[in-house]
């Protein structure tokens, strides 16, 4: 006997597949992620979401109520991921997003990291001192305005 697919479930499924094009569909947004995450970084203090984006290519997804952690945004395809080679991001965490759908709005945290990087470092931060590990981080981890991976994917 074959088993009835709920209505309910076929439509949060559309919604879920709705969601994971919107992120691929803004690939050439996410590129410029990791880029301004360094700009943003330092200037009151370091974060571990920004430090992933340029380092590795891949933007942190927590939830803003709990900060639980749901996945990643690889910044080279838009491809959402769990952060595990080959897996893709859970369906629980799809869910958690679709509740949240600005956590994936790659033009807003464009828009967002460009505020933090236009605000003057801390007093306690030497300028020099920060444009200098800046630089050296950008020389280190091979940063560039557009980011492409230079080697494969984590789920490819």
């Amino acid at each position: 006997m074959k088993k009835e697919i709920d209505p309910l479930t076929q439509a949060l499924d559309k919604l879920l597949e709705e969601l994971k094009k919107r992120a691929l569909g803004q690939a050439d947004l996410w590129r410029k992620i990791p880029f301004l995450a360094l700009q943003a970084d330092g200037r009151s203090g370091y974060s571990g979401k920004h430090a992933r984006a340029y380092r590795e290519g891949y933007w942190e997804i927590s939830d803003p109520y709990s900060g639980e952690y749901l996945g990643v945004v690889d910044c080279d395809s838009g491809e959402l991921l769990r952060y595990e080679p080959t897996a893709p991001i859970c369906r629980y965490s799809l869910v958690q997003i679709l509740a949240s759908p600005d956590l994936i709005d790659a033009r807003g945290i464009i828009r967002s990291l460009r505020e933090v990087a236009r605000e003057p470092y801390g007093s306690y931060y030497k300028p020099t001192i920060q444009n200098k590990k800046r630089n050296d981080e950008q020389r280190e981890y091979g940063v560039h305005p557009i980011f492409r991976r230079k080697t494969a994917s984590l789920a490819a």
